[in-house]
């Protein structure tokens, strides 16, 4: 519904809405603590103040920049002030054993920038796997900051990929359907509790599973 929704933890319902676009296929969000980003499925970002209160033509848009293909996965980077953007099926892999990922320049401003492109080699995922992968279907990705290790959930997939700085792989963690319905979500607390958010599928709820240090 293009709708940022501020819910209370406290008591327990939704105490306001912002739209900051028109209905599509957003997949993600995150932020710098001072401006959220929300990732459309073509690769388009959305960029605005985190008080909600800019108006939605004010709304900074960050458009036909990353590779054509499809994109579920966005993280920020504090370090280095950018968003790490992942694809789950772009045009510039297909017949490469590789993920394509990119670097967005987050300015003072909320304003985006293309920097740095990357690949993840499969071959490299397949050898630390066990198993051979020809594709790498990214659903989301935060980065743990006690480790400097990136952290990317394929649902599709059904595993747990760990990165390290370079974004080379260090373990291939695999799990079953019943563990998790359809895994769409990953980030950690700074309790270093890691967090993975599942969608009901054919299940009556959605659910969110909390893993302690």
């Amino acid at each position: 519904s293009g709708i940022i929704y501020t819910y209370n933890l406290t008591e327990e319902e939704i105490s306001s809405e912002y739209t900051f676009a028109k209905a599509g296929d957003y997949e993600e969000i995150t932020t710098d603590g001072r401006y959220f980003f929300v990732l459309r499925s073509d690769g388009t970002i959305y960029s605005f103040p985190v008080d909600l209160k800019t108006g939605q033509d004010e709304v900074q848009v960050f458009k036909g920049q990353l590779g054509k293909g499809e994109y579920e996965s966005m993280s920020y980077d504090a370090r280095t002030k950018t968003l790490l953007v992942l694809c789950k099926s772009c045009k510039l892999d297909k017949g490469n054993p590789s993920v394509s990922g990119y670097l967005v320049n987050v300015h003072e401003t909320g304003k985006l920038s293309l920097g740095e492109t990357f690949q993840i080699n499969l071959d490299e995922v397949s050898a630390k796997g066990g198993k051979t992968l020809h594709s790498l279907k990214a659903s989301s990705v935060t980065r743990r900051a006690s480790t400097n290790e990136w952290y990317v959930l394929s649902s599709i997939d059904k595993l747990l990929l760990i990165l390290n700085d370079s974004f080379q792989p260090l373990r291939v963690i695999r799990f079953e359907k019943e563990q998790f319905e359809q895994p769409e979500g990953i980030t950690f607390d700074n309790n270093e509790r890691m967090f993975i958010s599942s969608e009901k599928n054919k299940l009556k709820n959605a659910l969110l599973f909390q893993f302690n240090k």
